[in-house]
Order: C-alpha cells, then sequence, then structure tokens
C-alpha cells in the first residue's frame, strides 16, 4: 500500500522559509513513513500469502474432511446394511433354531410313538402267536363221541328214574290246591302241559290211584329237560349271566367263521367256570319236586335220601362233563342237546318215537307219526356250524341233527293221558 504526501513548503505570511533543520526532521520522518509503509506492506504482502496458504490448506482439509465424511457415511451406511444383515441373520438363525427345537420335538414324538408301537407289535406278536396256538388245537373230542356220552347220559336218566320210581310209596297229596298248582306251575317249564294237567287231575281225584306210566314219564321227562338246562348254557344254573356271551357270541357269527368263533366261546367258558355244587343242589330240587308232584311229600321232608341223592348228583356229574365238552371242548362247531316241547307235531327228522318198536302194523306206526309230542324222553343232540355263505367276509349258519331226541306221542295205549 503506497501512501503519497506531497512535499510541503512552510511559509510564514511574511513568506520567509521554514528552517532547514525542521525541513530535515521532516524529511527523515517522511523517510522513516515510507521505510514503515514498506514494511508494513511486505508485512502485509507475506500475511496475505501466508493467509492465502491456509486457505488452501484450509480448503484441502475442507475436502480432505468432506472426503472423511462421505468416507464415514460410506462406512456408516455398511455398518447400517450390516447390522440389517445381522437382524436378519439372527431372526433367520432364531427361526431356524424354533424349527431344529420343533424338528426335535417331532422327532422324540416320532422315537415315542415307535416305541409305543413296537411295543404293541410285540404285544401283539406274543398274543398271536398264543393265538395261533391256541387257533391251531384241534377238537379234544368228535361230535361222535359226545352222542355217545348223551346217549348214556339218557340210558342214566331212564335208569334212575325207574329206581326212584320203585323206591316210591304214593301218598294222596295232602295240601292246598294252591300249593299244588304253585308247584306245578314252577314244573311246567320241565313237563310241558300234557303232564302237568294230568298229573294235577290225578293228584286232585280221590278215586285215582298212583300211576306208575305217568310217574315214570314225569320224572323221566323232568330229568331229561333239567340235564338240558345243565348242558347247554353258558354258566348253569346262574342262566341269567350267560345272557350276555349268547348276544356276543351270536352277533359274532355275522362277522366272523366257526374257527375264530368256536374258540372265543371255547375260552370264554373255560375262564367263566362252572359251580359244580350249585348244579348239584339245583338238580336235587328238580327232581324233589318231581317226586312231590307224582308221589306227594317225601316222609323225609326237604331232603332226598340218602341214596336218591348220589343217582342223581351221578347223572348230574355226567351233564357236566357233556357240558365241558360241547362249551370248551369242540370248537369246529356248536353242539347242543335238545328235547322237543310239548304239542309239538311229529317230525321223523328231528324225533323218534320212543314206542315205535311196540307198533305192530306199519300202517298203525305211519298213522301215529301224524300225531302230537306229549314230552321227550331222551335228549337228542344237533350241530351247528358258521360257514362262508358265498358274500365276501359273512357267514350263515349251516345245521343238522346227529342224534335224534325220543318223544312220547298221544297214542290209545297212554289210558291215563287220554286228556292230554
Amino acid at each position: 500500500m503506497q501512501h503519497d504526501i506531497s512535499p510541503t513548503t512552510v511559509t510564514g505570511h511574511q513568506g520567509a522559509e521554514t528552517s532547514r533543520p525542521d525541513q530535515e526532521e521532516h524529511e527523515n520522518k517522511e523517510i522513516r513513513d515510507r521505510r514503515r509503509i514498506r514494511y508494513l506492506e511486505a508485512k502485509l504482502a507475506k500475511e496475505t500469502d501466508g493467509s492465502k496458504r491456509l486457505e488452501a490448506m484450509l480448503a484441502n482439509k475442507e475436502q480432505m474432511l468432506q472426503e472423511k465424511e462421505a468416507k464415514l457415511t460410506s462406512v456408516n451406511d455398511l455398518a447400517y446394511h450390516q447390522e440389517q444383515t445381522i437382524r436378519e441373520l439372527s431372526a433367520a438363525n432364531h427361526r431356524q433354531n424354533n424349527e431344529i427345537q420343533q424338528t426335535r420335538e417331532e422327532l422324540h414324538h416320532v422315537i415315542t410313538k415307535y416305541q409305543q408301537i413296537n411295543q404293541l407289535l410285540q404285544e401283539r406278536s406274543a398274543e398271536l402267536s398264543t393265538a395261533q396256538q391256541f387257533l391251531g388245537k384241534t377238537d379234544n373230542i368228535s361230535p361222535t363221541e359226545v352222542a355217545r356220552l348223551v346217549e348214556t347220559l339218557n340210558a342214566d336218566i331212564a335208569q334212575q328214574s325207574n329206581f326212584i320210581l320203585d323206591s316210591l310209596s304214593y301218598r294222596k297229596w295232602t295240601g292246598s290246591a294252591n300249593d299244588l298248582g304253585r308247584l306245578l306251575t314252577e314244573l311246567s317249564d320241565l313237563l310241558g302241559t300234557s303232564l302237568c294237567n294230568n298229573l294235577w287231575r290225578r293228584m286232585n281225584d280221590p278215586n285215582l290211584g298212583f300211576d306208575h306210566l305217568l310217574t315214570q314219564l314225569a320224572l323221566q321227562t323232568g330229568l331229561t329237560k333239567a340235564c338240558e338246562s345243565i348242558i347247554n348254557p353258558w354258566n348253569p344254573p346262574f342262566w341269567d349271566e350267560g345272557k350276555i356271551f349268547d348276544r356276543v357270541y351270536g352277533a359274532m357269527g355275522r362277522d366272523v367263521g366257526q374257527v375264530v368263533a368256536g374258540k372265543w366261546r371255547a375260552l370264554s367258558s373255560t375262564y367263566l367256570g362252572m359251580d359244580r355244587g350249585a348244579n348239584k343242589e339245583y338238580l336235587r330240587e328238580v327232581l324233589l319236586k318231581l317226586i312231590t308232584a307224582v308221589s306227594g311229600p317225601l316222609q323225609s321232608g326237604d331232603s332226598l335220601p340218602p341214596d336218591i341223592k348220589g343217582k342223581v348228583d351221578n347223572i348230574t356229574r355226567k351233564a357236566l362233563e357233556i357240558h365241558e365238552h360241547v362249551r370248551s371242548g369242540l370248537t369246529s362247531m356248536d353242539l347242543m342237546v335238545y328235547s322237543i316241547p310239548c304239542g309239538t307235531q311229529f317230525d321223523a327228522s328231528q324225533m323218534e318215537d320212543s314206542n315205535a318198536p311196540n307198533r305192530r302194523t306199519e300202517k298203525a306206526e305211519n298213522d301215529n307219526q301224524d300225531g302230537k309230542v306229549i314230552c321227550t324222553l331222551e335228549m337228542g343232540l344237533r350241530y351247528e356250524q358258521r360257514v362262508p355263505s358265498g358274500k365276501q367276509g359273512e357267514f350263515t349258519d349251516e345245521t343238522g341233527v346227529i342224534l335224534k331226541s325220543k318223544v312220547v306221542l298221544v297214542d290209545a295205549d297212554y289210558e291215563s293221558l287220554h286228556d292230554a
């Protein structure tokens, strides 16, 4: 910076010039001022250069700062993206952990289910092995052998009925008519209406004496029917307890064959058991009622004589033996003893006339075959077998007679039964 200073001449109003020392001092001062100005100008120029350098350096620093800010922004962006990626990876990892946990739980469930199925398979295999052994067993007895046992029992009943008949002494009925009526009502299922009506008439008619034929028929028929009630049911003499088994076994026949049904029946009967004492008491009571109905009350009162008691217990034992065979010992078919209800029309395919050998002519026999049954003296034996019906998975019953029952028919020879 330059400052132009004009030299000044100092004059007095009188025109006198300034003194020389003052002029020199003034010049020196100007010189000093010029030097100072040059120094200041140089310093200013130097400071200006320094300022420019600082400005350039500051601009450079600012550019560097901008570049670093840009890098920092880029780093922040990268960090943000990385954090986003980390969050996504963390979420994915959490999902995978949940999936792994779920998979582990499912695997544990599958393992548990497998163990249960494996255990069930082992149990079923054991059951199947037992079932195969059970189903593979053959019958313990043949139908023919059972028929022989039934014939033996029939003969024993007839023999013991004759023995009891010979040991009885007829007494007039001393009780009330109501008592006799109740007694015969209790025996009606065993004897049928024809024999009960004749017993009622004879016991109430003082002019009628002891009838050996009627007594024989009543004793033999009653014991035969009572033995049928022991042989056929599931749990004699507790017949009501076997009704559920009858329903199950009957329903089973529509869906399974004879082998499975027969084995089920045999196994159920085996575990159901049998009360021999109760069956003995049952047959003793039946016989006591029969004796009372045909000959009046016993002198021994409400108890059978020891010899008769032994005879009837032997009949019970044989009936229970047949019961065990037909319920548990034979599974290839169902066997049942049977008797013919009173009043049934004669059918030669199901029954035999017990008096047929005494018929004198074939014509007389044929005529009598049109008659009706009074009572059954000997049990017959039927079979029933479940066979395929021809439709897939369905079965039907095949029935037949192995041993015919022997019956008494309405006949003029039985004069005591003329009102039957």
